[in-house]
């Protein structure tokens, strides 16, 4: 009984919505659509200018009858992490909804709420259609706190995914600048600043440092040290100068290629114009 039930009302369902869309078309005729959208347009604009708490039970209830005014299509921009079913379910927008009972706002709100979604944004296109954009967050390190997480230029921390094979730099030394919100748990700005910073130098076009570098440590609030390829280098600047420490890390770097010099084990670059190589 119980699944003859469930079918049941699937079916009733889905004659409502072919009796909606069939409706839709009667009103077509003889009426284009973008008469009945202007004429719409003109009631509110019209109720907007004699006073809209007057007029606006009247509109949306003359508006509310138009049945083509009901979703009939759902965009939702391409994703690589969340789902377009997610997204659909916690948007709870479904077809037949009509376009008035949808508040973009309030869409907005939960699904921002999702750990991996950076924005959202969620528009009205009359006079059936809905569009999702979701602009997922995009890790660009790893951070040990406790455990293992991505991290993204905004300092979030996100989850590890299943299964997950990654060659961003491991950073290490932030746990005391981790911070939880209501979004979760975030590296503070000021620290954000500084290894945004620092990545933003050794990634530069044209650096021979791009996508060397294995392991950070920003424990020492007075120098960074970090490790590249090739031989697992540690290398140990300054924080107050790291450009013109990592300029001359570059420099060095060529020479001891040029030379065909041993790959040393460790670079300190912390002392002024001196650089101690072993």
């Amino acid at each position: 009984m119980a699944e003859k039930r469930s079918r049941r009302i699937g079916a009733n369902r889905k004659k409502r919505l072919a009796e909606s869309r069939r409706s839709r078309k009667k009103i077509n005729i003889g009426m284009p659509k973008w008469v009945i959208v202007a004429v719409a347009g003109g009631a509110v604009a019209a109720a907007g200018a004699f006073g809209w708490m007057q007029w606006k039970p009247r509109v949306v209830k003359r508006i509310k009858a138009i049945e083509m005014f009901r979703v009939d299509s759902i965009e939702v921009s391409r994703m690589k992490i969340i789902g377009k079913e997610k997204v659909l379910a916690l948007s709870g927008i479904e077809e037949g909804v009509h376009m008035l009972d949808i508040k973009p706002r309030k869409v907005k709100t939960v699904l921002e709420k999702l750990e991996w979604v950076k924005c959202a944004r969620v528009m009205r296109r009359l006079p059936d259609k809905i569009k999702i954009d979701v602009i997922e967050r995009e890790p660009c390190a790893l951070i040990a706190a406790g455990k293992v997480y991505y991290m993204d230029k905004d300092g979030v921390l996100l989850p590890l995914l299943p299964g997950t094979m990654s060659e961003l730099p491991l950073i290490h030394g932030l746990a005391d600048s981790i911070r939880t919100d209501d979004n979760g748990r975030r590296v503070t700005g000021e620290t954000v600043k500084l290894v945004n910073g620092f990545f933003a130098k050794i990634e530069r076009r044209g650096s021979p440092l791009a996508g060397s570098v294995g392991q950070v440590d920003f424990s020492d609030p007075e120098k960074i040290r970090f490790t590249i390829a090739p031989g697992g280098t540690v290398v140990s600047i300054e924080t107050e100068e790291t450009t013109k420490k990592i300029e001359q890390l570059c420099r060095l770097l060529s020479i001891l290629e040029r030379d065909g010099g041993r790959v040393p084990a460790h670079i300190n670059l912390c002392r002024n114009n001196f650089a101690y190589v072993h």
